[in-house]
């Protein structure tokens, strides 16, 4: 999986951007190399295209970030009525300190978005911005949008020959891989490729609990580490465990270790 960085002191500089309606079918993206970061998000049909010799299928509700400088190119030819929306963006250092640059923006470069219709909003305002201050801001929105709602597409092949054991575990190391993350047995079945109902199945027999249980279990777990070793507040640590709604994680912390987040983090301090 390959991931990028976007520093918290970065200056996210727009360039240009757009709604690309394909109506030529022998047409593919451009071959080419150019000086900006070009970040494609696919609403219809499919897009295929290569990077340094790597190549994406990228489906509908799916972004491909596409780097400075390394050369990219269409590999499949536009399917009739593929839509997408694009943007080019410059990333410009502003401080180098050793500080500065502890934060980051860690992003996939292919993922799929769990939100992408509101995504979609996003792009939609961007591309009809009427000024250059309001069109930054959205694109580094965007960018914030893709790193904490977004899932890597696992491009790791499927082998279809695979014992359901070995596919249960890959699905708890996805699990753990990704636990910051918004996960559910759906969200992860289309990461991996595979039905919903048959993952919980072959999860349910070869460990004995379902998806969900073990998505919470493994949340559980790290906010306990993070209770104990970080001053974050208990909404950060639920966020950073994957719950959006701080009263559900307190819930779920509850049930599994029969105290509330902040009294647990007291005990510890004793």
């Amino acid at each position: 999986m390959k991931w990028l960085e976007f520093h918290s002191t970065d200056r996210i500089r727009h360039h240009a951007s757009a709604l690309y309606l394909a109506d030529d079918p022998q047409r593919k993206h451009v071959s080419r190399r150019i000086s900006n970061f070009e970040i494609l998000f696919l609403r219809h049909g499919f897009l295929g295209i290569a990077e340094e010799g790597r190549e994406f299928i990228v489906q509908p509700g799916e972004t491909i970030i596409l780097v400075p400088h390394r050369h990219h190119w269409g590999t499949k030819p536009f399917p009739p009525g593929m839509r997408l929306y694009y943007a080019h963006f410059y990333v410009e250092p502003q401080d180098s300190s050793p500080h500065s640059r502890e934060q980051c923006l860690r992003i996939p470069q292919h993922a799929r978005a769990l939100a992408p219709e509101r995504l979609a909003l996003l792009f939609q305002l961007l591309t009809g911005s009427p000024s250059n201050q309001i069109a930054n801001l959205l694109m580094q929105t965007i960018l914030i949008e893709y790193a904490e709602s977004s899932l890597p597409v696992d491009h790791r092949p499927h082998n279809r020959n695979s014992s359901p054991t070995e596919l249960a575990i890959r699905v708890r190391n996805f699990i753990s891989e990704h636990i910051d993350r918004s996960l559910s047995t759906h969200t992860i079945a289309r990461a991996l490729g595979y039905h919903p109902n048959y993952l919980s199945r072959i999860f349910k027999a070869t460990f004995g609990q379902t998806i969900t249980e073990a998505i919470h279990e493994t949340a559980v777990q790290r906010a306990r580490r993070l209770l104990l070793r970080s001053d974050s507040t208990i909404a950060t640590i639920a966020q950073e465990c994957g719950f959006e709604d701080v009263s559900y994680f307190r819930r779920i912390f509850r049930r599994h270790t029969g105290m509330t987040p902040r009294n647990f983090r007291l005990q510890g301090q004793i």
